[in-house]
């Protein structure tokens, strides 16, 4: 997300997919410098109903990046993120 210079908070982020029914995680890292860092993933659980992330921080651009831990496949629909 980019619009102009001003910091901007993202306080939700999730997924939209299906429900796993074993164990399995998917790593969300965020990059605010065009990508030469990522920050340590932090994970949704791919087993439950509601699959997000609160309080993702402030940026002014951000990059992000899904990784997927599982022995089976995972299908998405959808990345949301909350912008304010």
């Amino acid at each position: 997300p980019q619009d102009g210079n001003e910091r901007k908070t993202m306080p939700m982020v999730g997924v939209i997919g299906d429900t796993a029914r074993a164990a399995s995680s998917l790593g969300v890292e965020f990059s605010d410098d065009d990508g030469q860092n990522w920050s340590t993933a932090r994970n949704i659980d791919m087993t439950s109903d509601k699959k997000a992330l609160y309080r993702n921080g402030s940026f002014r651009n951000r990059h992000v990046r899904l990784t997927h831990t599982g022995n089976l496949d995972v299908r998405l629909e959808k990345f949301v993120a909350r912008v304010e």
